[in-house]
């Protein structure tokens, strides 16, 4: 049944789990843009990350806010159209289609990945062992450290969540590079790296991919992390 939302934006308060997500997906499908909002940041990081990477970056716009607030819901209504428009223009589209099929698959290569939200974690090992990397996956700091002593020099690429129970991902890198300094590691977090790093000489040279990701964004980012051209 079309509904008539091909090319319309939608927005959706409250899509980060349930009927609201169940929404969102049904809208894409329609051929829809949705700007979805929800109060809890960190389920709403992994459902953005799960809808980008099915359905495009250029059809969805997030947001964490207050929804009871009418000013954030206009505020968020009025950036929604602005960014979803720039991002389906033409020029857009086809430069990120091109980013894509530029990305050869680099096989053999080992990642250990740590991040504690379960479902981002599962999509970005999907993602990467897709593209031939071998994944080893951790929810946290403690469980990554015993699972790179069997794996010792066997590791080329750390990705790891900043903030997480047990050990966050700055403490776990600390202590693997007490082992080997020559540990690669990329960083990720929900907020912006000069909130993450605010010292501007550690940030020049410290890798990061903010969360949610693209596909194309996590490709991209572990390439140049592991040394390869961007």
């Amino acid at each position: 049944m079309d509904l008539g939302l091909k090319d319309k934006t939608v927005f959706i308060a409250g899509a980060s789990r349930g009927i609201g997500l169940g929404i969102a997906e049904a809208c894409l499908r329609e051929g829809a843009r949705v700007a979805i909002t929800a109060r809890s940041e960190a389920p709403l990081h992994a459902s953005a990350a799960g809808l980008i990477s099915e359905f495009g970056e250029d059809r969805i716009w997030w947001r964490s806010a207050d929804m009871r607030d009418t000013d954030a819901i206009e505020q968020a209504l009025a950036a929604a159209e602005a960014s979803l428009r720039k991002k389906t223009s033409p020029a857009t589209i086809g430069k990120s289609r091109t980013a894509v099929a530029e990305q050869a698959p680099r096989v053999g290569e080992t990642i250990l990945l740590v991040e504690d939200e379960a479902a981002l974690r599962a999509l970005a090992k999907k993602i990467l062992s897709h593209h031939g990397y071998r994944v080893l996956d951790a929810a946290d700091g403690a469980i990554a450290l015993r699972l790179a002593a069997g794996h010792v020099g066997e590791i080329d690429l750390v990705l790891t969540d900043v903030a997480m129970p047990n050990l966050g991902g700055r403490g776990m890198v600390e202590e693997l590079r007490e082992l080997s300094q020559d540990t690669r590691v990329l960083f990720m977090s929900g907020y912006p790296k000069e909130e993450v790093f605010p010292d501007k000489e550690v940030a020049k040279v410290t890798a990061y991919i903010q969360k949610p990701f693209t596909r194309e964004t996590l490709l991209t980012e572990v390439r140049a992390a592991l040394g390869y051209a961007r």
